[in-house]
């Protein structure tokens, strides 16, 4: 039984692989630049600032998504699958209100910043590496 149950758990890790990230296997390029929300720079009091890109077509371009977080209103971001592609942008806040659930469960209020029209992700042409990508919310 211990040599069946090692071989399930061999072949399931060459399945899934090891959680290192695989490689792109599709092509890509570098994109780098800044998020900006109403023509302003992104407040500096985000407790969570981050970028997510994914190829609109999953067959036409087999490349893994990528996400990479925002500082400053910057981000960088390589491996980014080349094409048209969705680009989803996370920004969060904590609002220092305390939420009591029924249960008696406490957590702290956060509030998404981004423009409710721009929540699910938008479309973007990712054609070549680029170092000043501009992304306006």
């Amino acid at each position: 039984m211990k040599v069946a149950t090692y071989f399930l758990l061999a072949g399931c890790l060459v399945l899934v692989g090891c959680g290192g990230g695989m490689d792109a296997t599709g092509p890509t390029v570098s994109w780098s630049g800044t998020v900006t929300m109403g023509g302003k720079p992104l407040p500096d009091d985000l407790s969570q600032a981050v970028i997510q890109v994914r190829a609109k077509e999953q067959g036409a371009n087999t490349a893994q998504p990528v996400q990479g977080e925002i500082t400053k209103g910057r981000f960088a971001l390589e491996r980014v699958p080349q094409g048209v592609v969705i680009v989803r942008v996370i920004l969060e806040r904590k609002t220092g209100k305390v939420i009591r659930e029924a249960s008696g469960e406490t957590f702290e209020e956060i509030v998404n910043l981004v423009p409710s029209s721009k929540r699910s992700g938008f479309e973007m042409v990712a054609d070549k590496s680029d170092s000043d990508v501009q992304i306006a919310l």
